[in-house]
C-alpha cells in the first residue's frame, strides 16, 4: 500500500466494484432484449460480473504483495485481462447480448466510471505523481467520463446516428493509448526513459495498480466492443434499419405477408 489518502483510495476501489456490476447489467438487460429469456441473460450477466469480480480480487492479491511494482508483472497485469476480455468478446451468448440496437449506448453509460482519473489529477497535487503523466491520463480520464452520460443519452435516442458513438470511442481509446505508454516511461524500471522526482512508480502499488490492471483493460474491451457494433454490418442506418439486413426481411410479420393471387378461373 502507498500513502493515498484514504477518500482517493475510496474513490478507486468504488470505481473497480461499479464496473462488474455495470458489465453484468448491460449483459442482462441485452441478452433479454436478444430474447434470450429471464433465465439465460441472468446467467450471463452473473456469470461476467463474478469472473470480473473474480479479476479483481485477483489482481488486488497480486498487488497486495508488491509484484506489480517490478518488471515484468505490471505488463502482464493489463495485457492477460485485456486479451482475454477482447477474446470474451467473439463468445455466442455475448455476442447475442451485444447485438441490441442500444447496446453501444449501454456501453458508453459504463465508461461514466472513467471520472475516476480525478485521482491522477489530486496526486498530481499532492506531488505523488509525475505532470508528464497525471495531466494527460487525469483530464483525457475525466473527459471521457464526464462526456460518457451524454453519449450514452445521444445513442440511446437515436440509434440511427452512429458517429457521435464512433468519436465518443476514438477519443476514449486515444486517452488510454497515450497514458499506458507515457505510464511506462515514467515508471522505474527498464522502460523508463523520462525521469522525473515523482516518478510514476506508484502506479504499481494498491491501490493505484487497479486501474491499469482491471480498470484500464475492461474500458478498452467495451470500447472495442461498441465501435464494433457501430462501425460492424449490424449497425443501424440513418432509416433506423440493420445493414446489412433488408427492412422488409427485418419487419415482416403475418399481417403484413402478401397472399399469392388467387386463381378465379
Amino acid at each position: 500500500m502507498t500513502d493515498v489518502p484514504i477518500l482517493l483510495t475510496a474513490t478507486v476501489v468504488l470505481a473497480c466494484l461499479a464496473l462488474p456490476l455495470a458489465v453484468g447489467a448491460v449483459l442482462h438487460r441485452g441478452a433479454r432484449a436478444a430474447g434470450l429469456g429471464h433465465r439465460r441473460a441472468s446467467r450471463l450477466g452473473w456469470t461476467a460480473g463474478l469472473v470480473l469480480a473474480a479479476w479483481l480480487a485477483v489482481t488486488a492479491a497480486v498487488g497486495g504483495v508488491g509484484l506489480y511494482a517490478a518488471d515484468p508483472w505490471l505488463g502482464i497485469g493489463v495485457a492477460l485481462p485485456l486479451v482475454l476480455g477482447l477474446l470474451a468478446l467473439r463468445l455466442s451468448a455475448v455476442t447475442a447480448a451485444l447485438s441490441d440496437v442500444r447496446a453501444p449506448a449501454a456501453l458508453a453509460a459504463v465508461q461514466v466510471v472513467r471520472v475516476v482519473g480525478v485521482v491522477f489529477l489530486a496526486l498530481l497535487a499532492l506531488d505523488l505523481l509525475p505532470p508528464g503523466f497525471a495531466v494527460p491520463a487525469g483530464t483525457g480520464d475525466v473527459l471521457v467520463g464526464l462526456l460518457a452520460p451524454v453519449v450514452a443519452y445521444a445513442l440511446w435516442r437515436r440509434q440511427s446516428r452512429p458517429a457521435l458513438g464512433i468519436a465518443f470511442n476514438a477519443l476514449g481509446l486515444l486517452d488510454l493509448v497515450v497514458a499506458i505508454p507515457l505510464g511506462l516511461l515514467h515508471a522505474p524500471g527498464r522502460l523508463q526513459l523520462i525521469v522525473t522526482e515523482p516518478t510514476a512508480g506508484i502506479m504499481g502499488l494498491l491501490p493505484m495498480a487497479l486501474i491499469p490492471t482491471f480498470v484500464v483493460p475492461l474500458a478498452i474491451v467495451l470500447h472495442v466492443a461498441s465501435l464494433r457494433l457501430l462501425v460492424g454490418p449490424g449497425r443501424p442506418d440513418s432509416k433506423g434499419d440493420v445493414v446489412g439486413v433488408r427492412r422488409h426481411d427485418r419487419s415482416r410479420s403475418p399481417s403484413t405477408v402478401t397472399s399469392p393471387p388467387v386463381d378465379r378461373a
